[in-house]
């Protein structure tokens, strides 16, 4: 309830875990909840012949809560494991709920040659725009951490970038960061980003039973969360600015993107872009989704008018068919007007 009323008194809409119906009944129809949060990464094991009585389970406990607060979303968040053995139950999970929402963490080692492959981010956020056929959301829950476990590090913020940016372009129309640094997020030996990262935050609960100290860091390592923590403050504006294109129509107009000599309608194999109508005009998406530098030539119908950098870049290109560079990871984003003659976006 605390944490309820200060969403409220912030303007913030929380996403509540693991609810009782006591939870429900006293918080339904509260506008600072956005959705009810139930099972966890549900396609986690390899093998798990007991996953359609979990799954039945689910669909209950959905339709329950349906009736107690209708209209707010039920969903669950799993992994990034759309391959064998786990397709099928993946499928079935990320349509069940009301959001399709997944986590995907490519960054571990001391460097990351892509962020695309048999488990990468465009594979993971378009088969789960396939999955739900548009009919409802798709949330990508973004690396934002480090931790010693799985040789996770913290991204870059050009990494960042290049994660969210390449949810977007296949179709993730809501982005969660995980996780904000706190004494929970370190005992499950994880440091998040945060505005004021503690080198130790001091005795706290065993959270998850595991008998392990809470993670400690290095002073570098605080550094970094908060540089994390200011990174996507600036992506966040970014976002929120982007906003109305991104939720806008895709656009209905061929153009080409030409990479190494291959052209190919709007995809290459290391910059993706997605072209969105917003109804003043065009916006125009590239991401460069892995780590090495590029040189893209881009192709529009003259109709589609000049374009203009709303963000990634220093010079407007000057006609229709112009050549980018887009360094490791980079992200352009353009504007183009003259098709209704109005103003460009943002």
């Amino acid at each position: 309830t605390t944490l309820v009323e200060a969403a409220a008194r912030n303007g913030l809409q929380l996403i509540y875990h693991n609810p009782t119906d006591a939870d429900i009944m006293a918080q339904r129809g509260n506008t600072s909840i956005l959705a009810w949060y139930l099972d966890e990464e549900p396609t986690l094991r390899k093998w798990d012949p007991d996953w359609t009585d979990r799954f039945a389970t689910f669909k209950q406990r959905r339709d329950r809560i349906h009736a107690m607060d209708p209209g707010r979303a039920v969903f669950v968040l799993d992994t990034p494991y759309i391959d064998p053995p786990w397709r099928e139950r993946w499928v079935a999970w990320n349509n069940a709920g009301d959001v399709s929402a997944h986590w995907n963490y490519p960054l571990t080692g001391r460097t990351t040659d892509t962020v695309t492959g048999r488990r990468g981010v465009p594979e993971t956020v378009a088969t789960a725009v396939e999955v739900v056929s548009g009919r409802k959301p798709v949330w990508l829950v973004v690396q934002a951490f480090a931790s010693p476990v799985w040789d996770w590090r913290m991204p870059s913020e050009a990494e960042l970038r290049a994660i969210v940016y390449a949810g977007i372009v296949h179709g993730a129309t809501g982005i969660i960061y995980f996780a904000y640094d706190s004494f929970v997020t370190r005992d499950g030996q994880v440091l998040g980003a945060a505005p004021r990262t503690e080198i130790d935050y001091g005795d706290a609960p065993d959270y998850d039973h595991d008998g392990k100290p809470p993670l400690t860091v290095s002073e570098d390592d605080a550094a970094g969360s908060r540089m994390q923590w200011r990174a996507i403050t600036r992506l966040n504006g970014e976002l929120a600015r982007l906003a109305p294109a991104i939720l806008s129509p895709t656009a209905r107009l061929d153009y080409s993107v030409a990479t190494g000599g291959e052209v190919d309608g709007g995809a290459s194999a290391s910059v993706r872009t997605i072209l969105k109508d917003t109804g003043d005009g065009l916006v125009l998406i590239a991401v460069n989704v892995e780590n090495k530098p590029v040189q893209v030539r881009f192709g529009f119908p003259q109709a589609a008018g000049t374009p203009k950098f709303i963000f990634g870049g220093k010079k407007d290109p000057t006609t229709s068919a112009w050549t980018e560079t887009f360094e490791p990871f980079a992200v352009k984003i353009f504007s183009f007007s003259k098709l209704s003659g109005k103003p460009p976006p943002g």
